[in-house]
């Protein structure tokens, strides 16, 4: 029904298209031609409430839909800047709880994020978030299987590129940044660990004492040695069997590291 104002009354006219139902095809010709169109702030429809029936509709017909780059590209203009209400926050909120991503969406999500740098107001408003929630064991579990995927540092390191160039030549087959426990640098099947520490980063004792404070861990060098220890004792009583080259020895003597390797694979 409509409601339409003359100058001296006002009628209400029936719409004439109330109470009739439109064959398939009909649909199919007015979704076509409707395509690309943007009805704007202008349209009828705007700003009216959409019932629960209706949205069910709407978001069946949308299931498994794929956007192109270029809606995405439109929709993400149009959220620019935008804030959303404490409502609208609780509902998407609500919304999301308990629904699973799958692995190409969360692969998706995580390449978007890369060399992105939070605001301050957002780190702050996290930390909130977070303070005093406890975190259940499934959870800490999830995050350390999480951490064992994750490549520190991206890029192979010039030791590493060193040992892995002598061990091609001697054809011998590896793996960079096996999955185990303190991430092997370099792992041979079945059970050899290999890590390039190097001298900063894993404080070499013969450059620094058990006092001194490497900046890059935030600790002194006696806690990296212990760390670095944990780290080969969990895996030797998993039975690998683990070598630990400082970037010095690597550098002065690299053959002398590969024939020690040798000798044991």
């Amino acid at each position: 029904m409509q409601l339409i104002k003359y100058p001296h009354n006002t009628c209400i006219i029936t719409s004439w298209n109330k109470g009739k139902h439109l064959s398939e095809e009909h649909r199919c010709k007015l979704s076509e031609s409707r395509k690309g169109r943007f009805a704007g702030v202008n349209a009828p429809s705007y700003g009216r409430p959409v019932s629960e029936e209706t949205r069910r509709k709407l978001s069946i017909a949308c299931r498994g839909r794929r956007h192109t780059p270029e809606e995405i590209r439109k929709q993400i203009i149009a959220q620019t800047g935008k804030t959303y209400s404490e409502e609208r926050r609780r509902k998407i909120s609500i919304a999301l709880t308990g629904k699973k991503l799958s692995l190409e969406t969360r692969y998706r999500i995580s390449q978007l994020q890369i060399g992105k740098h939070l605001r301050e107001e957002t780190k702050k408003k996290l930390s909130l978030l977070f303070k005093g929630r406890k975190i259940t064991h499934e959870t800490r579990e999830k995050i350390r299987q999480a951490r064992l995927r994750q490549i520190l540092p991206i890029k192979d390191t010039q030791i590493e590129k060193m040992l892995q160039q002598k061990l091609m030549e001697k054809g011998i087959k590896f793996e960079t940044h096996k999955s185990l426990p303190g991430q092997p640098d370099i792992f041979i099947a079945p059970n050899v660990c290999i890590f390039c520490d190097g001298d900063y980063w894993h404080a070499n004792p013969k450059l620094y004492k058990d006092v001194d404070f490497i900046r890059s861990k935030n600790k002194v060098a006696l806690e990296v040695w212990h760390k670095d220890a944990e780290v080969s004792r969990s895996l030797e009583s998993l039975g690998y069997t683990v070598f630990r080259f400082w970037e010095s020895d690597i550098i002065s003597n690299t053959d002398a590291c590969i024939m020690s390797i040798v000798d044991v694979i």
